[in-house]
């Protein structure tokens, strides 16, 4: 018995098939420094965060990591979210733009709202 050559685009959607097109066009259309300047951000929030809670978290929680592996997490999520964002078309922006306007009013007034907003420590 022979086994048969494997093709990837019979087993792959083809929306699946253009993906590193796209990624790659994306990627060749970013701004370099102001993803290094996000990356020099983010990895310098890492160390403030594991250093000045390590002592903290392990008396309180039993896990000396526990707030960086924590913010690990928020990370990863805001990547999920950022990704489709970058790789929405400009045009919708442009169309929703005032519904976005508006709407980030609509909460910068919300969190004044009695039982909406509450105050911490001042």
């Amino acid at each position: 018995m022979t086994a048969l050559p494997l093709n990837p685009s019979r087993m792959l959607p083809q929306k699946l098939m253009q993906l590193p097109a796209l990624m790659s066009t994306v990627i060749n259309g970013l701004d370099r420094p102001l993803i290094l300047a996000v990356l020099v951000l983010v990895s310098v929030g890492l160390v403030m965060i594991a250093s000045a809670s390590v002592t903290f978290a392990a008396h309180s929680y039993g896990d000396a990591f526990y707030f960086l592996k924590r913010h690990l997490v928020y990370l990863f999520i805001s990547l999920c979210v950022a990704l489709p964002v970058l790789l929405a078309p400009l045009h919708l922006w442009y169309r929703y733009a005032g519904v976005a306007l508006l709407g980030s009013m609509v909460l910068l007034v919300a969190v004044l709202l009695p039982g909406v907003g509450h105050e911490v420590n001042g």
